[in-house]
C-alpha cells in the first residue's frame, strides 16, 4: 500500500488538512490558512494534504515549504486535467481515485483540520467525523470557523445530536475555533492527551 513506510510515522502529531483548490472570496481564508501551517510549525508536527498546487492547497504548500513543514500530498490522478501536485513536498503519493485519496489521508494523519472549502472539503470532513462516530476512529476533527465561515456546520451538527441523529462520540471530536493558533494548540493538546 502507498505510504506504508511514509515519514508521517515519525511524527507523534500528523495533521490532515482539507482544503479546497480555490482561494474562496475574501483574502482572510488564505491568510487564515497561512496561519495553521505556521501553528503546525512550531508544534513540529507533520501535514498531510490533498496535493494540489492550486487555491488553498496550494496556499498550504507553499507555506509549508517556506517553513519546512514536512509535508506528504495524496493526489488523485482524476484530478490531473484541473490540477497538479505541488511542488517541494517531502511526500507525494498519486493515487487513482478520490475514494483513495481520502484513505490514504485517513491513514497517515492522527488529527483533521477543516479550512474554509466547498463541496469536497466539507464531504471529507463529514466522512472523517461519521467514522468517529461509529467508533471506526478516534481523531479529533477540527474546524477553522473564520469569519463564522463554519457557523451554519456547527448548528446543523448540533441540531441532529439533539434530534437523536449524530451520537454523542461524533460530536465531540468537533473542535471548533476562529483563531487558527487556537485550534492547532487544541487538537495538538489533545492527541498528547490521548
Amino acid at each position: 500500500m502507498p505510504g506504508a513506510a511514509s515519514i508521517a510515522f515519525d511524527y507523534p502529531v500528523r495533521i490532515c488538512f482539507l482544503a479546497g483548490a480555490s482561494l474562496g472570496s475574501l483574502p482572510v481564508y488564505e491568510r487564515a490558512a497561512r496561519s495553521c501551517v505556521a501553528a503546525v510549525a512550531q508544534h513540529g508536527a507533520c501535514l498531510v494534504y490533498g496535493g494540489g498546487s492550486s487555491g488553498l492547497m496550494g496556499a498550504v504548500a507553499d507555506e509549508a515549504a517556506r517553513l519546512g513543514v514536512p509535508t506528504i500530498g495524496v493526489f488523485p490522478r482524476s484530478l490531473a486535467l484541473r490540477d497538479q501536485p505541488a511542488s517541494g513536498l517531502s511526500e507525494i503519493h498519486v493515487v487513482d481515485s478520490l475514494h483513495a485519496r481520502k484513505a490514504l489521508m485517513a491513514s497517515l494523519s492522527n488529527v483533521v483540520v477543516a479550512l474554509p472549502g466547498g463541496l469536497g472539503t466539507l464531504e471529507e470532513f463529514i466522512e472523517a467525523l461519521t467514522w468517529c462516530d461509529l467508533g471506526l476512529q478516534d481523531k479529533p476533527c477540527g474546524l477553522l470557523n473564520v469569519e463564522a465561515y463554519y457557523d451554519h456546520l456547527l448548528a446543523y451538527l448540533n441540531s441532529a445530536s439533539a434530534s437523536g441523529f449524530i451520537g454523542a462520540a461524533g460530536v465531540a471530536h468537533v473542535v471548533s475555533e476562529t483563531t487558527p493558533a487556537v485550534l492547532i494548540d487544541r487538537l495538538v493538546a489533545s492527541v498528547a492527551s490521548s
